[in-house]
């Protein structure tokens, strides 16, 4: 800090605290925001930022206070909800991020992201119908992410639908070339359905990007890649 920085307004504290939670800088941004938050208590969004650097950083309760922040100020800010839900899915509490991500989309039905988001958080607590429910929504608001269609791929193989989840495996991969865990969970399901040949070709394909499952698949059977 300089002797300049004692003159900022609560505006610019902001400005600086988001142009570093925007670049990655995510200690720097909690205390530019802070000092934001210092000369207006009442700055919604700084409680937002901060709240999302604080994710950044692994530090979930603290985020969950400044969304709670938030949101007293501003209840209708629906990426706030969004964000407390990953905030208590990261704490394991994947009951209170569905009502978070409930409330967001009640807010904007055509929130694809707390459509994956909540389709995570069904899946972790084994309601895969749910799951598969809430990624075909995400992925017809927003068809271009591969993440979504890996997440929905590993919920078809917990249910058995190989087939299903290869299909998705192989959007995943038509969208990210490099998504190694794509690879490797389309491999296992060509395992399950007995298609070795293409089991190791797409654990090859995964090795060679570096997952450590699909090397620790190959080295078992003593192929290399």
């Amino acid at each position: 800090m300089t002797p300049l920085d004692d003159c900022l307004t609560a505006i610019e504290w902001y400005k600086k605290g988001s142009a570093s939670l925007e670049s990655g800088r995510y200690e720097e941004a909690v205390e530019a925001l802070t000092k934001a938050l210092s000369l207006d208590p009442k700055y919604a969004v700084a409680y937002r930022n901060r709240g999302n650097a604080h994710s950044k950083l692994g530090n979930y309760q603290e985020a969950i206070s400044d969304f709670n922040a938030a949101l007293a100020l501003d209840p209708r800010d629906e990426t706030v909800y969004n964000a407390r839900g990953v905030a208590h899915g990261e704490l394991g509490n994947h009951r209170q991020a569905i009502t978070d991500y409930g409330t967001a989309l009640g807010l904007d039905p055509k929130y694809a992201v707390a459509y994956r988001n909540r389709g995570n958080a069904y899946s972790k607590l084994g309601n895969y119908q749910e799951a598969i429910t809430d990624y075909g929504r995400a992925l017809a608001l927003d068809p271009n992410v591969a993440a979504a269609y890996c997440s929905r791929g590993v919920v078809h193989s917990r249910l058995g639908s190989y087939r299903q989840a290869i299909t998705d495996y192989g959007r995943a991969l038509a969208l990210d070339p490099n998504f190694t865990d794509a690879y490797y969970n389309r491999g296992v399901a060509y395992g399950r359905l007995g298609n070795e040949r293409r089991a190791v070709q797409d654990m090859k394909a995964g090795a060679r990007l570096g997952d450590e499952g699909a090397q620790k698949f190959l080295r078992s059977k003593g192929i290399s890649w």
